[in-house]
């Protein structure tokens, strides 16, 4: 089985990316806008339980998701009135919501590129009506692809 499949439906890792939510938002301010990258529409739909089971406004959008549907969606994240907006494989690129305070990155990413537009999404910064800060949180996973290497390693020294 692909290790993308493998750790897509990792209960545990699915649990700790719901931990690391309470810890590092619901701790702070449960009104962050917090964008979360999932490795499957289905963890993006079952994240998106999980945080509304926890009484934040989560929401998940993926491919699958109807065009219409999806601008309501964002257009509520925009507007504040979602905290969580759970997505898998739209929101890498294009996607504008300068307020975004957090981005999770929960799925592998190998691409410095693909990994810098993610992050990009929460780092517009106050000249752009951003914020001067944005949490960006990393799951780190025992991949065996590149040598388990991901593109968020590389900037290990900014985080520290």
């Amino acid at each position: 089985m692909h290790s993308k499949a493998l750790i897509g439906r990792d209960a545990g890792r699915t649990q700790r990316i719901i931990a690391a939510y309470e810890d590092y938002i619901l701790s702070v301010d449960q009104n962050w806008p917090t964008l979360i990258f999932a490795i499957s529409v289905e963890r993006a739909q079952t994240v998106s339980a999980l945080l509304n089971r926890l009484g934040v406004k989560a929401r998940a959008v993926s491919g699958e998701t109807a065009a219409a549907s999806r601008r309501s969606i964002v257009e509520a994240f925009r507007a504040g009135q979602i905290q969580a907006l759970v997505n898998y494989a739209v929101f890498r690129a294009g996607f504008d919501a300068p307020k975004t305070r957090a981005i999770f990155v929960a799925r592998p990413v190998y691409s410095p590129n693909l990994y810098f537009q993610m992050i990009g999404r929460g780092l517009r910064g106050e000249k752009n009506d951003g914020n001067d800060r944005c949490l960006a949180l990393n799951v780190e996973d025992n991949i065996v692809n590149f040598k388990g290497k991901l593109a968020g390693s590389d900037l290990d020294w900014l985080w520290a």
